[in-house]
């Protein structure tokens, strides 16, 4: 666990740029409505000299989490932690599994309801090729629709890969690769095992962040290939994602909020995931993550 000793509001400030697990104060109450504003949602510790049932309210009622007095802080500083982290990890997984469930409902109705609508226009507009004074724009008129058909179908996908549910981690990923491809004409290859399987959430996490490290590629790294790779067993299950595009300095692009490096580092540590990113400039972008089986 990294731990890092802020002193003043503007270095407070500067700090909370980066994500962190918990905050304890030891400097009253100022810090809480600093941290309540800035980092809604992280847990507080509220250290005081001798415990005063009076202080430890108000600083519950100001945003902390607990209060304790520094004699206990050594011996049960580390237990507390544990237990904030616990519940700011439960907490962020509830808001994954929410985000997911979110995802899944918005893409069923991209599917049913535009979908649906699209195909009976496109019907209606093909039946009125039969007048020869509108053919050219009823021609026209129907590839606009095509075009909405495969965008609302495409964007479906992307919030919610079926196919993952059904098939796996290979096939979705395999899925998702081809419409990339086709959208794009980046060649992207993936290989792996048909037959690896995970608990869905863990399954999600995989791939959701090997779909952020392919549309970083896309988007950023000006890339002509992607390798995509599935491998594991019972017991240990990885996926890498690897491109030739110009790369980016790392430890710059993690102190930043770009590229979605924070969303993927958050999304394997709630699934107890090793996240490994490896690229500098010039040298294309490797990212990996490993996934102990329980």
């Amino acid at each position: 666990m990294q731990v890092r000793v802020v002193e003043g509001h503007d270095a407070l400030r500067r700090a909370l740029a980066d994500r962190w697990d918990v905050a304890i104060v030891t400097s009253g109450f100022a810090p809480l409505s600093i941290l309540k504003q800035h980092a809604p949602g992280l847990p507080i510790l509220f250290v005081t000299r001798a415990y005063d049932p009076e202080r430890a309210l108000e600083a519950v009622r100001q945003g902390a989490a607990d209060c304790i007095d520094e004699a206990s802080l050594h011996d049960e500083v580390g237990p507390v932690i544990r237990r904030e982290l616990k519940r700011s990890r439960s907490h962020g997984r509830r808001i994954l599994d929410a985000h997911e469930a979110e995802a899944r409902r918005i893409a069923g109705e991209l599917h049913d309801q535009l979908g649906q609508l699209l195909a009976v226009v496109r019907l209606g507009l093909v039946a009125l090729r039969d007048e020869p004074s509108d053919r050219d724009r009823v021609d026209n008129l129907v590839g606009l629709v095509d075009d909405a058909i495969d965008k609302a179908r495409n964007f479906a996908h992307e919030l919610w890969p079926a196919l993952l549910e059904i098939a796996g981690l290979a096939p979705a990923l395999r899925a998702l690769a081809e419409r990339q491809q086709h959208a794009t004409g980046i060649a992207i290859r993936v290989t792996g095992e048909e037959s690896v399987r995970l608990a869905p959430q863990l399954e999600t996490a995989c791939y959701r962040i090997a779909q952020e490290a392919m549309l970083n590629a896309i988007r950023h790294a000006r890339c002509s290939r992607i390798d995509v790779a599935v491998a594991g067993d019972e017991h240990v299950v990885e996926v890498r994602v690897t491109d030739d595009g110009s790369g980016f300095d790392l430890a710059a692009a993690l102190a930043k909020t770009g590229l979605g490096l924070r969303a993927m580092r958050e999304r394997a540590e709630l699934a107890k995931a090793a996240l490994e990113i490896r690229s500098g400039p010039g040298a294309g972008t490797t990212v990996g993550v490993r996934v102990v089986v329980p």
